[in-house]
Order: structure tokens, then sequence, then C-alpha cells
């Protein structure tokens, strides 16, 4: 089942073992948590709250050497992030919501395919003048995917994208990127990602592109 995560930057690093039973009390129903030290430096903390009407999962993950150190990801109502928030900055966090730029976009994507390929469409809010143009979408099959990525890393910057450009002249870098769509698997927004579960691979690469 895929979710919709909003995105969220803190400008420290803030413990929540400690303080479970009190964010249970202010979000109206205890919450689980799971917690996974992947370095001296890094860690995954997963906050899951069970409702009767479906679950609001909190996935924070942070990188102590990094200026920005944590971010928050999280899929739910909107009630519950809401007074998550107030409570973190009751603690002195400073919380704001993400806006990511193209090149982050596409690195996050890049990511999150690896060596998979996908009916990929790349979305542009583009506003003309007199408005005649509201618009640019450009969509790449799975197999044009599959032959354009061939073994790269990146696939979509180092050859989807070097692809448009040679073929179209368009200079993805200047026009303003919302949306990358995998057919079936996660959409990649400015502000939302959705997904069944993330990574810690995604998360790393989420939080390096907001440095």
């Amino acid at each position: 089942m895929h979710h919709e995560w909003s995105l969220f930057a803190l400008h420290k690093c803030i413990s929540f073992e400690e303080s479970l039973p009190e964010l249970g009390i202010l979000l109206g129903s205890p919450l689980d948590l799971n917690m996974s030290e992947i370095d001296p430096h890094c860690k995954r903390v997963d906050l899951k709250q069970l409702l009767t009407e479906g679950v609001n999962q909190f996935v924070v993950f942070a990188n102590t050497e990094l200026q920005i150190p944590m971010v928050l990801c999280y899929a739910g109502d909107r009630q519950a992030i809401m007074l998550f928030i107030s409570w973190l900055k009751a603690q002195g966090v400073i919380v704001w919501p993400l806006e990511l730029s193209s090149s982050a976009m596409l690195a996050i994507a890049d990511t999150m395919v690896a060596k998979n390929y996908y009916d990929t469409k790349f979305v542009f809010d583009v506003v003309t003048h007199h408005k005649n143009l509201k618009k640019i979408e450009i969509e790449v099959d799975k197999q044009s995917f599959r032959t354009l990525a061939g073994e790269k890393d990146a696939p979509l910057q180092e050859s989807i994208i070097p692809y448009i450009h040679d073929r179209s002249g368009m200079v993805v870098s200047k026009l303003p990127l919302v949306l990358i769509a995998f057919a079936g698997f996660a959409t990649v927004g400015m502000h939302v990602i959705q997904t069944s579960a993330w990574n810690n691979e995604h998360l790393d690469k989420l939080l390096q592109c907001i440095q």
C-alpha cells in the first residue's frame, strides 16, 4: 500500500524514547517505537500509531555529522502531524516543511529506482505570459527507460535527462519540475513523496539533498 509522505527538516537531533508516553497522551493513543543504529553517526526512528480508521507513521532519519542533521517523513492525518510539530517546537527544535529542488528530486528518484525500470512521467509546472501553457509532461515508457538507463547508477541524471535535452533542447534544470512518477511504484514531488515504505538509503539521500 502506498502512502503519501510529507517532508520536514529539523535543525537539531532529538531523542524520542523517553518522551514516548508523553507523545502518546498528546496524540490520543500509544505509539510503537522502533529504533535502529545504522552507524556511529546515523540513526533511524520509526513511530507508528494504530488507529481504528488507519495509521499515523513518523519516520525520522538523523546524521549528526550534517549541518541539517534530521529529516522527518510523515504519513497520516493532518491533526497528528500538527500536534507532533508543536511538540517538537516546544522542545526547542526548529521544524520546517521541505521544498525539494529539481536536482534533489532527480537524485532521490534515482536512488529509489535503483536498477529497476518503470513507465515514467516528468511533470513541469510551466505558466506562459498569456497562460496558454500551464504544464508540460514528458513520458518515458518502461522499455525506453531500460534501453536508456543501461547499467547506470543514476539513470535519470546520467541518461534520461541528457537524452531529453539532446532530443528536445529542454534544459530540465531550468524548468520548474514538480513531479516524477514511476507507474505502480512511487512518485517524487516538491513537497510530498508517495511510496509504500522507506529504506535507509532513500532516507540518507533525502537528508543529503537538503543540506
